[in-house]
């Protein structure tokens, strides 16, 4: 994974680019766990369900619910049929271009995401982009996530590259190395002992 991490006033030591290694885990429509290895610590977020916790230097912490659904929406990328039970109020906007691809805009909301978008492309029928507005105590913060270079195994499309755009122009950029398709033990997910 490489990090184009922001430069702004209030984070001027922040490098722009940081390479550091990281690693998705995904079981089925409702299990993810991330684990991005940084110098210091791993930063681990985990969904288990309808619920999720997360873990940094300290003691395992719950995941707040919008970052659970946005997790959700995440792992949908890989199996998009199950953007229908994650999302309400299913429409289809019309069509927008990605890059040089023609794609259809699809838009939906959840309880914590007021309004989510999926970019189909019209002739893979990949999704090329997600969007979705998350609240805060000042506004609705958005963020685009774009995908590409995907591999197809088992019925599975799983993007090589992701390239996460947030607030305050942060952009992350993921470029998986490879793709393996093996049992994972439920064990993995389960919340650790503080």
């Amino acid at each position: 994974m490489t990090n184009h991490g922001h430069i702004d006033q209030i984070h001027t030591q922040r490098a722009p680019t940081q390479v550091l290694p990281y690693e998705i885990l995904a079981k089925g429509p409702d299990k993810r766990m991330t684990i991005q290895r940084n110098l210091n610590n791993n930063a681990i977020a985990v969904m288990d369900g309808d619920g999720g916790w997360t873990r940094g230097k300290g003691a395992p912490a719950d995941i707040r619910p919008d970052l659970l659904e946005v997790a959700k929406l995440e792992n949908a990328v890989m199996i998009p049929s199950q953007f229908t039970d994650l999302l309400s109020n299913l429409t289809v906007e019309g069509q927008e271009m990605v890059g040089e691809r023609n794609t259809w805009v699809v838009s939906g909301s959840s309880e914590w995401l007021p309004e989510v978008k999926l970019y189909f492309d019209q002739a893979s029928g990949y999704l090329l982009s997600l969007s979705y507005q998350r609240k805060s105590g000042y506004c609705c913060h958005v963020f685009r996530n774009d995908y590409d270079n995907f591999l197809v195994t088992n019925g599975i499309r799983m993007p090589m590259q992701w390239t996460m755009n947030g607030p305050r122009e942060q952009v992350l950029v993921y470029r998986f190395d490879s793709a393996e398709i093996a049992p994972i033990d439920d064990a993995r997910f389960a919340r650790p002992a503080p």
